[in-house]
């Protein structure tokens, strides 16, 4: 999205997108696993959306090709969620 600075630090990755990015091939096999079959369009599109977006920001960090899964409660596990503190 053209005309967005982040509010952020350089150390920060930051990141917005919309449903114009729904592509649910940039997944990562074990993040569409996450995705239930049963999913309805909307709930897949929020999904991809959203790890979309984590991707990015996570790249501005330096941080490539990693999967971000989920908490027992939907959340997102983040990068230093898998190790601990």
């Amino acid at each position: 999205m053209t005309g967005i600075v982040s509010p952020f630090k350089n150390n920060f990755g930051f990141s917005m997108k919309t449903t114009a990015d729904y592509d649910e091939k940039m997944l990562y096999p074990e993040e569409l696993e996450l995705l239930s079959p049963k999913a309805v369009q909307k709930r897949r599109c929020e999904f991809c959306i959203g790890r979309s977006a984590a991707h990015s920001a996570l790249s501005q960090m330096g941080i490539n090709k990693c999967s971000v899964f989920k908490g027992a409660n939907g959340e997102p596990i983040w990068l230093w969620g898998l190790w601990g503190p």
